[in-house]
């Protein structure tokens, strides 16, 4: 059945739809990519600009982007903001305008170096309530997080955001700027912010345009070990942890000061393990509400491919040679594919 695209950017502080406008006329594409960690979502939009006539936007102005099907309605993708512009041309393509926005939570704010300690009973759920406060955000913790204590912690002239990324991935985490708050969310479980779960995005090879996927032939680990220091023994200790398939054991080469400080290393090594273990990406008709983080099942490629991946990325195109393609980079996640 042949569906229809649609697609609609608004600018924000006004009624002006720019596809109702002279760039909407001569629109060629619009993507946007929706990032799984730290990294930005950005946009990209291009237009035919023969003779340089189009206006070029402000840097800074926002705009909402919508995509979807006409008999499913617009799904909102993102609200960004311009970053810069630029113009090329040949013989054969014609002259053209492209517009590269950035989202608009990712404010510069977040990218400040700053120097502050937390104590000994810090939580994960002050320390990043902290860091968006000094942001100007509000903090939106997994519940399973929020409560997780991490002990002394030292920013010493290093970014919010760097900060915040390392400080997630020693407990197993991925931080994201979205929606106007700081989102922290436990990595490889599917789940926003708030816990809930993320729609999971179903790939099927009869209804899929293409895919590429590589798989590691690196030896896989069936447990990951952890040393900490037990203070009264007075020994080193290990914590262990299985990954769920047969292999050696891999142990981190640095201890840790509490055993569940170990527990968690572990279990974040184990399915950064598993997720290295094989990657590549799927295309689809377009799929809107399809996001970074989520499980993505895959169906009818084989064995290898068939099973549970987890989205790195999600980007979303709408073109006028190729409609409304969705493509999602994948990671292996922690699940063994048989």
């Amino acid at each position: 059945m042949w569906r229809r695209p649609i697609l609609r950017a608004v600018r924000q502080g006004g009624t002006l739809d720019i596809f109702a406008g002279p760039i909407g006329k001569r629109l060629v594409s619009v993507k946007v990519t929706d990032q799984k960690g730290r990294e930005s979502d950005s946009a990209t939009i291009v237009c035919a600009d023969p003779g340089r006539r189009l206006p070029r936007p402000k840097k800074g102005e926002k705009y909402k982007i919508f995509m979807g099907w006409a008999d499913e309605g617009l799904v909102l993708q993102g609200v960004f903001q311009v970053e810069k512009s630029s113009h090329r041309g040949d013989a054969g393509g014609g002259e053209l305008l492209t517009i590269e926005l950035r989202a608009a939570d990712f404010i510069d704010k977040l990218k400040a170096k700053g120097r502050k300690h937390w104590d000994e009973d810090t939580t994960a759920g002050k320390l990043f309530q902290d860091l968006a406060r000094q942001a100007g955000l509000s903090a939106v913790i997994s519940p399973e997080l929020a409560s997780v204590k991490i002990g002394y912690r030292l920013q010493w002239d290093q970014s919010r955001i760097d900060f915040a990324t390392e400080v997630a991935g020693e407990i197993g985490a991925i931080v994201k700027p979205a929606g106007g708050k700081l989102v922290v969310m436990k990595s490889g479980q599917g789940q926003s912010g708030s816990g809930k779960s993320l729609s999971p995005i179903i790939m099927r090879k009869r209804s899929g345009f293409g895919w590429e996927i590589e798989i590691d032939p690196r030896p896989e680990f069936g447990h990951v070990a952890a040393a900490w220091h037990d203070p009264k023994k007075g020994r080193r200790k290990l914590v262990k942890h299985a990954t769920g398939r047969e292999g050696p054991f891999h142990v981190l080469p640095h201890p840790f000061r509490s055993e569940e400080d170990a527990k968690r290393a572990a279990e974040s090594e184990a399915y950064d393990l598993g997720n290295n273990s094989g990657s590549g990406h799927f295309e689809s008709p377009g799929l809107p509400f399809a996001r970074a983080e989520a499980p993505v099942i895959a169906s009818g490629y084989g064995d290898g491919i068939d099973g549970r991946w987890v989205a790195e990325s999600v980007e979303h195109e709408c073109s006028k040679s190729r409609g409304f393609v969705t493509t999602v980079t994948v990671g292996s996640g922690k699940e063994k594919k048989d």
